[in-house]
């Protein structure tokens, strides 16, 4: 006799299966029952496991919502540029020209503080990234720099006019488009 619960074969005069305990009937055929064995069922939670880290990686590390980051253009009386809306960049620091060039140090305290966080403005001549740095890529007149350290902070910069613009944060689409959009307007 064979238990309609687990399949189990138990002898002629069960009232219990032995494998799951249930109460056996009389059957004359035994009951055919399909089975997902445990190893199947790992594969699949493994598998599924798999995918759900993969989505929130690209989501969230993998840059898929990297450079969606809405802007607005904002004038400067020297340059406009465009920059996230609700953002809200701060002076924190600055250094006049004395005949050598100065610079601007802003920190964005306002919305999309992480994925652009610093916009520094310079006419130092000569103007080098920090050595913390290393270059990456070039996008036309535009240097995309990377953090030495492996962290997800970029360092990206463009020189127009006599101006250096560099913005510091950690979605370099986004700051490549921003700097894309700086117009200078006056010296």
């Amino acid at each position: 006799m064979y238990c309609s619960k687990c399949g189990e074969s138990n002898e002629e005069n069960a009232k219990f299966c032995k494998k799951c305990g249930s109460k056996l009937e009389k059957n004359d055929k035994p009951t055919e029952i399909k089975k997902t064995s445990d190893k199947s069922k790992i594969i699949i939670i493994a598998l599924v496991a798999v995918v759900i880290v993969l989505a929130i990686s690209v989501i969230f590390a993998g840059g898929f919502l990297k450079g969606h980051v809405p802007l607005e253009t904002k004038d400067f009386s020297k340059f406009e540029i465009d920059l996230p809306v609700g953002s809200d960049f701060v002076e924190t620091g600055s250094m006049q020209n004395y005949g050598y060039g100065g610079f601007v140090k802003m920190e964005n305290s306002g919305k999309y503080s992480k994925e652009v966080s610093v916009f520094l403005v310079s006419n130092v001549k000569p103007s080098t990234p920090p050595s913390q740095v290393s270059l990456e890529r070039t996008e036309g007149d535009i240097k995309v720099f990377k953090d030495n350290e492996g962290g997800d902070l970029y360092y990206i910069e463009r020189k127009v006019d006599d101006y250096t613009f560099a913005f510091i944060g950690k979605d370099d689409k986004t700051i490549v488009k921003i700097l894309e959009s700086v117009k200078v307007t006056g010296s």
